[in-house]
């Protein structure tokens, strides 16, 4: 592990020191078998239409590809080569969707050499049909690494770190590994070399939904033959059973408030210590980030029939200006030369234009709060619920104790905590998260940091 660890940071170092210009702004970066891809080459990287990127949705989509590792590098303690299939470096999460079966594999290699097949700085999304990533012989190989979060949602995928002599992992994701309706199967090196599993369970796996196959060959070491792997694991993920309500729908399209009114409300409000009237949480769901002394990242979710977003910010204490108007493909937005160590609030307001009534406002999102980097006071890091579910009779109450978790001091706007029901037929609730359950049915409840981190928790009234 620790001859693993050394090779990584090497690969870190030597990345890091590609020109600055690659990594400027917000523009990720990404090389597929050692071809940087640029505005020119995104549609067809290689020209034969297997392989393409999308910079609107950070999306990198293979068609029957079969894509092979390339030297990024060596190691200065050892002098042995480094080698990589896809590197990426972003803020936003890389899509890798496979439309076609398609394979990522290390090529032809040196025995003694280091794989990273994927390699991401940065969180990965896998969705799709079937993706093979595996490495010929090597001495150490990683078939997926993020430095961040690996995510497989709806997704069918196999990985190989059986060719490797000394270590290997098959997928690795230093905050979290999380499964959502996918079928993976991981086969890691022959047996004398240290198991990919304890890898795999070493990260935050969420398994709330985690459904290992039974079976002796599935859950633990086999013999490794001159045909077959030491040992395979697989890991299959179902559905949820019951989708979570939509948010009710506020009313119908002349119901809405016109640009100009929302607007006007909007700028009006002092987000210090309340949300904008009529604003909610839900279905935007806008978080802020503190990327670094001087930039904050927004993101949302995408509202149904809006065509756009406009975005509102300022410093805390001061009113809220319009900042940008962004197209409904648009989910995130970086402001940035922002004083260090200084706290901002921001609102997104989704909007739909209607032939005759002009522009109409569908949500405005509550107020976040989020302070840049190098300051005294920080940001919350997230929610923490006692319960992932409560069950409710119709008239009865029920209160949630809310723990913020937070690395630095917190100074907080509006409340520590905001609440939300997907469905207030179902269940309500108020700002110092009482719960009241109001007809038989299902709703969620959301605990929201002034940040915009959240948890819900499913209750359901009998």
């Amino acid at each position: 592990m620790k001859k693993l660890i050394s090779s990584l940071m090497a690969l870190v170092l030597m990345l890091t020191a590609l020109p600055l210009s690659a990594f400027a702004d917000d523009t990720p970066f990404l090389c597929i078998g050692g071809t940087d891809v640029t505005a020119g080459n995104a549609a067809d990287i290689f020209g034969d239409g297997t392989v393409s990127f999308s910079f609107e949705s950070n999306t990198l989509t293979l068609n029957g590809a079969d894509i092979s590792s390339v030297i990024m590098g060596t190691t200065k303690s050892e002098g042995k080569n480094i080698y990589c299939g896809i590197y990426y470096k972003g803020d936003r999460p890389l899509t890798i969707n496979t439309v076609k079966n398609s394979s990522v594999t290390s090529g032809t290699v040196e025995a003694d050499a280091t794989v990273y097949v994927i390699y991401a700085d940065g969180s990965v999304i896998v969705t799709g049909k079937v993706l093979s990533v595996g490495t010929r012989k090597c001495r150490q190989a990683v078939c997926l690494y993020s430095t961040a979060d690996v995510s497989f949602k709806d997704a069918s995928a196999t990985f190989y770190a059986t060719s490797a002599t000394d270590e290997g992992v098959a997928v690795m994701g230093i905050n979290s590994v999380s499964f959502d309706n996918s079928e993976i199967w991981l086969y890691g090196p022959r047996s004398g070399s240290e198991s990919i599993f304890d890898f795999i369970t070493s990260t935050t796996v969420r398994t709330s939904n985690l459904n290992i196959i039974s079976g002796s060959y599935f859950l633990g070491f086999e013999d490794a033959t001159e045909s077959e792997p030491g040992y395979a694991y697989m890991i299959t993920v179902k559905p949820e059973p019951e989708p979570e309500p939509e948010p009710v729908d506020p009313g119908g399209q002349d119901e809405y408030p016109s640009y100009e009114e929302a607007e006007e409300e909007i700028i009006k409000t002092d987000t210090d210590k309340k949300d904008v009237k009529g604003s909610a949480f839900l279905p935007l769901r806008l978080k802020a980030k503190a990327k670094d002394k001087h930039k904050i990242v927004l993101s949302w979710k995408n509202v149904k029939n809006a065509d756009g977003y406009i975005i509102y910010g300022s410093r805390c204490g001061r009113k809220l200006v319009k900042l940008k108007e962004v197209k409904k493909s648009r989910l995130t937005y970086t402001v940035k030369k922002l004083p260090k160590g200084k706290y901002f609030k921001y609102v997104v307001a989704a909007y739909k234009n209607t032939p005759k009534n002009g522009a109409k406002v569908l949500a405005v999102s509550k107020t976040v709060h989020c302070a840049t980097k190098g300051g005294k006071y920080g940001n919350p890091t997230g929610v923490k619920l006692k319960a992932k579910a409560l069950t409710i009779k119709k008239g009865k109450s029920k209160s949630l104790k809310p723990t913020l978790l937070h690395k630095r001091k917190v100074k907080t706007h509006v409340a520590k905590f905001r609440y939300e029901s997907s469905d207030k037929k179902v269940a309500t609730v108020n700002k110092k998260g009482k719960i009241t359950a109001k007809k038989k049915g299902t709703a969620y409840i959301y605990v929201i940091t002034q940040n915009g981190l959240y948890k819900k928790i499913k209750i359901t009234v009998k």
